[in-house]
C-alpha cells in the first residue's frame, strides 16, 4: 500500500545516508524501523523515555512553590532564572 507522510528534512537525510551506507532501500529501512517500533510497543515497552537524571540539593523547596502545580513551577522557574 502506498501512503504519504511528512517527516523532518533532517530525519530523511539521516535515513537516506544510513540506507546508502548499508546498501538497502529507504523503503526497507523505514519498514524495518516501523516494524521494530510496533513490536516493541506491543510487547508493553511503550515509547522510549527521555534519558535524564534528577539533580537534588539538600535544601527545602521554596516556600512559595507549589510542586503539585505544573504552571506554578514554570512561573517560579522563570522568576528565579
Amino acid at each position: 500500500m502506498k501512503t504519504t507522510i511528512e517527516i523532518p528534512d533532517e530525519l530523511l537525510i539521516q535515513a537516506k545516508k544510513i540506507a546508502a551506507a548499508e546498501r538497502c532501500s529507504l523503503k526497507y529501512l523505514m519498514e524495518t524501523a516501523l516494524r521494530y517500533e510496533i513490536d516493541r510497543r506491543l510487547q508493553g515497552q511503550g515509547p522510549r523515555k527521555p534519558n535524564f537524571r534528577w539533580i537534588t540539593v539538600p535544601e527545602e523547596p521554596a516556600q512559595d512553590l507549589d510542586v503539585s502545580d505544573r504552571e506554578a513551577i514554570h512561573r517560579w522557574l522563570g522568576r528565579s532564572v
